[in-house]
């Protein structure tokens, strides 16, 4: 019995936290992926919870287009602190987890079917950076992140520094 009412303290507390600050954003972005060997260009989509002042989450997955016989697909699950710069501007730290699915494309594919080999892999990383946003209105933000990122498994590997271009509906 005091675990539950331990559990509903808790529960109601959170519940206030979050009810606190209800600021959601949702964009897109256009991504481009700096690396030695391999520089996709990409698209993606976000969203964004400040769940409590100035710390947010944020869910973003973007597509990388094929190149070299190559496309990704990752998921991240990020959390940012924001530092307010004036009004209208803030910068923030991104550290979180990335969910990474490799694809072989083209002929590379065709060759790695007939031979029985794997066309795609999934990989659990990280990634970490920085990103600055300027508030054009109150409801309408642009965005600029540069984060590392990194997974590997069974030779298959991504460790890149994506660029990431946005903009975000605020509400």
């Amino acid at each position: 019995m005091k675990k539950l009412f331990a559990f509903v303290c808790m529960l109601l507390m959170s519940t206030a936290m979050f009810a606190q600050n209800e600021s959601m954003a949702l964009g897109v972005n256009l991504n481009y992926g700096v690396s030695s060997d391999y520089k996709p260009f990409g698209v993606g989509a976000r969203f964004q919870y400040e769940f409590i002042e100035n710390v947010r989450g944020e869910a973003l997955v973007n597509y990388y287009f094929p190149k070299d016989d190559s496309s990704v697909l990752d998921a991240n699950i990020n959390f940012q602190y924001l530092f307010g710069i004036g009004e209208k501007m803030n910068f923030y730290p991104v550290a979180g987890l990335s969910l990474i699915n490799m694809m072989v494309t083209g002929d590379t594919k065709k060759a790695l079917d007939v031979l029985g080999a794997d066309t795609s892999k999934f990989l659990v990383g990280f990634n970490v950076g920085v990103g600055f946003e300027y508030k054009f209105t109150s409801n309408l933000k642009g965005l600029v992140e540069v984060k590392y990122q990194y997974a590997k498994s069974d030779g298959w590997k991504i460790d890149w520094e994506p660029i990431q271009l946005g903009v975000a509906y605020v509400f």
